[in-house]
């Protein structure tokens, strides 16, 4: 047999009985929210805008330098689910500053504005009034300071001048304000030695006379911030070397005794780069204008790779060579030889001789020297764009086999090209 439905029996459910109390409470509690009582009032603390009023007294040169109040309790009224909704930042309060006309403590009207789209009035404003201290508007420039706790660089490292952007800020508010900021620097801690450039983005701090930061909601800086770089350099001591260009064919270089005035360079950079080097090459000496009895002289402003500092007191590195052990003699030299000659042409020297070679070696060699023991070499593929003709090209002159023996200077002869 199915069992009827009994209302009576339902009733006596208590849980049903509970569930049913806390519906009707809240349709009742809505039915007065929405229909008999739809408008409410609300009370929200929202903070005094000044810009406005800092603004509107600028032409007199003055500015806002202190406000009794910061914020204040604004009283609205409107729909129930508008006035819900209402944040601080749906309303507006400024200072009415018609009053103001000089430096000086004023009792200003606090007005509120809504600022949104939403659908709610304004009552009332608590405290309604607010007193004011305005003070004649000051600007000044500061160079920014950089205060560094624990910046150091272990042995074999250096830190260069650190660099700052912007170097110097301009500070403007009241004079009263003003007159507390007494410096500006970015504040930095290093917890180890660097070893590394570091780079930083530091905010700009305002400081008092005892140090202490100047925290001032009317002051304005022309920036917050401050980028700092601190290069930090690997030492390191490299050794120079030289380098000869137009060498005689098989010439004994490694026979070429010289020494420098300084062996050793003390040099810095970035270890990435430092590292890339193991000696600092000064530059090159021309074999054809090579004078053992000269000093060759090089500056390291011009040779030092631009990566590399210099942080010695070396400027200059000479080379010298011992000119006691060599003299030089005059020949003039008939032994021709035409090396890459073109196969669609005959080439000929209309030279046949080529006076005042100098040729410079150890004294004891070169005074059996004869003429026939130097060899001028004619290189055609030097020639660019060879045509028939007559024309002068410059020539290799060497002493082959006697070792340290060389030509100084620069000769030529004059060449023949016919066709064939």
């Amino acid at each position: 047999m199915k069992s009827k439905f009994s209302l009576r029996h339902l009733l006596d459910n208590n849980q049903v009985v509970l569930i049913l109390s806390v519906l009707a409470a809240i349709t009742l509690w809505a039915l007065y929210a929405f229909w008999l009582k739809p408008e409410i009032t609300r009370t929200i603390l929202v903070p005094v805008n000044t810009v406005p009023a800092t603004e509107a007294v600028g032409s007199l040169g003055l500015q806002v330098a202190e406000v009794q109040a910061n914020e204040v309790w604004v009283t609205i009224t409107g729909n129930r689910l508008e006035v819900t909704a209402v944040e601080a930042k749906d309303i507006e309060v400024v200072l009415d500053v018609s009053p103001v006309t000089g430096p000086q403590k004023y009792t200003l009207k606090v007005n509120a504005k809504n600022v949104s789209d939403k659908a709610f009035f304004i009552q009332s404003c608590k405290p309604d009034t607010i007193d004011v201290q305005f003070s004649p508007t000051a600007t000044t420039s500061l160079a920014v300071e950089m205060d560094f706790a624990g910046l150091s660089s272990p042995d074999g490292y250096k830190i260069e001048t650190t660099s700052i952007s912007p170097s110097q800020i301009t500070i403007s508010g009241p004079e009263s304000e003003i007159a507390r900021v007494a410096r500006c620097a970015v504040i930095a801690n290093f917890d180890v030695p660097l070893t590394t450039t570091q780079s930083l983005t530091q905010d700009i701090l305002l400081l008092d006379k005892d140090g202490q930061v100047v925290n001032s909601m009317y002051i304005t800086k022309s920036a917050d911030t401050a980028a700092v770089i601190i290069p930090v350099k690997k030492i390191m001591t490299l050794p120079v070397s030289i380098s000869f260009i137009n060498v005689p064919p098989e010439f004994p270089l490694d026979d070429l005794y010289y020494t420098f005035s300084a062996d050793e360079i003390e040099v810095a950079a970035p270890e990435e780069i430092i590292s890339k080097y193991s000696e600092i090459p000064l530059g090159f000496i021309d074999f054809k204008t090579f004078d053992p009895a000269e000093t060759y002289v090089f500056n390291l402003e011009s040779v030092l790779p631009a990566a590399l500092t210099n942080i010695g007191d070396v400027q200059t590195v000479q080379v010298s060579f011992n000119s006691d052990e060599f003299t030089s003699v005059e020949l003039n030299v008939g032994t021709f030889q035409i090396i890459n000659k073109p196969v669609d042409y005959n080439v000929s020297l209309a030279t046949t001789q080529l006076r005042g070679v100098r040729i410079i070696g150890p004294a004891d060699d070169i005074k059996d020297l004869a003429a026939g023991d130097v060899v001028v070499q004619v290189d055609i593929s030097e020639r660019q764009d060879l045509q028939p003709g007559r024309f002068q090209m410059p020539v290799k002159v060497f002493v082959p086999n006697k070792g340290l023996m060389w030509a100084y200077g620069n000769y030529t002869v004059d060449v023949v090209v016919r066709e064939r």
